[in-house]
C-alpha cells in the first residue's frame, strides 16, 4: 500500500507550531552568564557580623552597620557600573547581594533604635543616644582605617586598591562640586545684594529741569526779558556748566565706590 508524499503546501501549516516549540525551549539551551568574579569574595552578611566585634554592645552595632553599608558600594564600584547613567545597572546576583547588605544592616539599625529610643521621640534630638549612634556609625562608615581594614578582610589586594582608587576619585568629585556650588551661591548672593536709587538718574533730572528752566524763564512769565543782558547769560550758562560738572562729579565718585 503506497502513502501519498506531503505536499510541500500542507507542511506549511505546522511552522507556527515548530517555531513555538522552538521559542520555548531556546531558554533551555541559552548559556547562564557567569556570575562577576569579585563577588566570590564579598562576605555574606553573616559573616560580617560575626566577624566585627567594638568596644561594647552599641558600639558593635555601629561597626556592623558601617561594615555593611561600606559593602554595598564595594559592590557598586567593583561592578563597572557606578557612573552609568540613570544609577548602576546591576546584575541579578549584584542586586541579592547588596539586597542582603541592606537587609541586615536595617536590622541592626532598628535593634538599636529599640533599645536606645523605644517611644521614637529622640529623631529631632540631635543630642539624643538615638543620633550619636548614628554619628558613630556614620564616622566608621566614612573612616579611612577602617574601610581599609575592612577590605583588607575580605578582598585581595588587586581588588582593595581597586575600590580605593574609586573611592578617592568619588571624594574628589565630590568636593569639586560642592566648592563649584559654593562659588556660584557667593556669586548669586553678590549679585542679589539690594542696591539704592543709582544717583546719576536724580542728576540727570535736575539737570534737565534746571536746563528746562534756564531755557523757559527768560522767554515766558514773570521773568520774561530779564535775563536777556550779557550778564544774565552768563549767569545762565555758568549755572548750566556748574550743574553739569556736579552731575558729573557724582557719577565717578558712586562707581568708584560700587567699585571698591
Amino acid at each position: 500500500m503506497s502513502t501519498r508524499p506531503a505536499s510541500p503546501t500542507s507542511l506549511w501549516r505546522y511552522a507556527p507550531v515548530v517555531l513555538i516549540l522552538c521559542l520555548w525551549a531556546a531558554p533551555a539551551f541559552a548559556k547562564v552568564p557567569d556570575a562577576p568574579a569579585y563577588l566570590k569574595q564579598m562576605p555574606t552578611p553573616e559573616r560580617v557580623i560575626a566577624d566585627i566585634r567594638g568596644s561594647d554592645k552599641l558600639d558593635t552595632a555601629a561597626r556592623q552597620a558601617a561594615a555593611l553599608n561600606r559593602l554595598i558600594d564595594v559592590n557598586i564600584a567593583l561592578s563597572g557600573h557606578a557612573d552609568d547613567p540613570g544609577g548602576p545597572h546591576l546584575t541579578t546576583e549584584e542586586m541579592q547581594v547588596n539586597g542582603r547588605y541592606a537587609g541586615a544592616a536595617s536590622s541592626i539599625d532598628m535593634s538599636v533604635y529599640r533599645s536606645v529610643d523605644p517611644d521614637d521621640k529622640q529623631r529631632s534630638d540631635e543630642n539624643s543616644s538615638r543620633n550619636r549612634w548614628n554619628r558613630l556609625r556614620d564616622r566608621y562608615y566614612n573612616d579611612d582605617a577602617f574601610i581599609s581594614a575592612l577590605l583588607q578582610r575580605y578582598l585581595t589586594p588587586g581588588l582593595k586598591e581597586q575600590y580605593l582608587g574609586q573611592l578617592q576619585q568619588t571624594r574628589q568629585k565630590i568636593q569639586a562640586l560642592n566648592q563649584h556650588m559654593q562659588g556660584e551661591g557667593n556669586y548669586s548672593g553678590q549679585q542679589s545684594e539690594p542696591s539704592g536709587p543709582f544717583p546719576s538718574d536724580l542728576n540727570f533730572f535736575g539737570v534737565l529741569g534746571a536746563l528746562v528752566l534756564l531755557t523757559l524763564l527768560p522767554r515766558r512769565g514773570p521773568l520774561k526779558g530779564r535775563l536777556v543782558s550779557g550778564w544774565g547769560r552768563l549767569l545762565r550758562y555758568a549755572t548750566v556748566l556748574i550743574l553739569c560738572l556736579w552731575a558729573l562729579v557724582t557719577f565717578v565718585d558712586y562707581s568708584a565706590t560700587r567699585s571698591g
